[in-house]
């Protein structure tokens, strides 16, 4: 079954084994090895220069930006100003808190 799994790190993560050796494992998700070690695709696709408030998919080494991403407290925060906005809502709740969801009407035709 296919996944999409997101990663943040652009670079990988040291483990020492118990000989006291370094192993790099990757952090980036852009690995060809098999174990999982990096490969150094992190640096060779620059992984670094990425925005933090967008979305990629790598194929085939090509870096796509898919899409912006939204904090979900800014975007309740933007839906909070929109509804102090909208000076026609009768504030019942009958529709959403736009009145008619924009359509003009309302559950009263009275406002209080």
């Amino acid at each position: 079954m296919p996944r999409i799994v997101i990663k943040s790190a652009t670079g990988p993560f040291e483990v020492k084994t118990p000989k006291g050796d370094s192993v790099w494992i990757c952090g980036c998700g852009l690995t060809d090895n098999p174990d999982g070690t990096c490969n150094g695709n992190h640096k060779k696709l620059n992984v670094a220069e990425e925005d933090p408030d967008k979305l990629y998919q790598y194929d085939d080494g090509e870096r796509l930006e898919v899409a912006e991403l939204v904090d979900e407290k800014d975007k309740d925060d933007e839906d909070e100003d929109d509804d102090e906005d909208d000076d026609d809502c009768c504030g019942k709740g009958c529709c959403g808190g736009g009145c008619g969801g924009g359509r003009g009407e309302c559950c009263d035709d009275e406002k209080d």
